[in-house]
């Protein structure tokens, strides 16, 4: 189990900083587009905080989707195969570059780039 204390605190700023309506608990990490939040397990629940921050990348990157933002259609998502994988690329793409690209102000390059 992930020790509480492994936090990464700029990376934990950076996403309380979006303004995204973020909750924590289950077992499923998962953007609503109705409900417009952000689901994360508990950070004690991860094999370690890099998986934990680029799931919540990934989910952040589906969550910049809505209108008000980006304005990406996720109307066909989960209809239509092709639409998927093009919103799970774009996803996959967001978490990369949060995770490596020091987006969130301040990776330690040493530990791989987490945020």
């Amino acid at each position: 189990m992930l020790d509480p204390a492994d936090r990464v605190e700029h990376a934990d700023r950076f996403f309380r900083n979006t303004g995204a309506l973020i909750r924590h608990g289950g077992n499923q990490a998962f953007f609503a587009p109705g409900p417009d939040l952000i689901q994360m397990p508990p950070f004690e629940s991860f094999m370690d905080a890099a998986s934990y921050y680029a799931t919540f990348s990934h989910q952040a990157t589906h969550w910049t989707a809505a209108a008000s933002r980006v304005g990406r259609d996720l109307s066909r998502y989960s209809k239509d195969r092709s639409e998927r994988a093009r919103e799970e690329l774009i996803a996959e793409l967001g978490s990369c570059f949060l995770c490596t690209d020091d987006a969130a102000g301040g990776a330690d390059r040493g530990r791989g780039g987490v945020l």
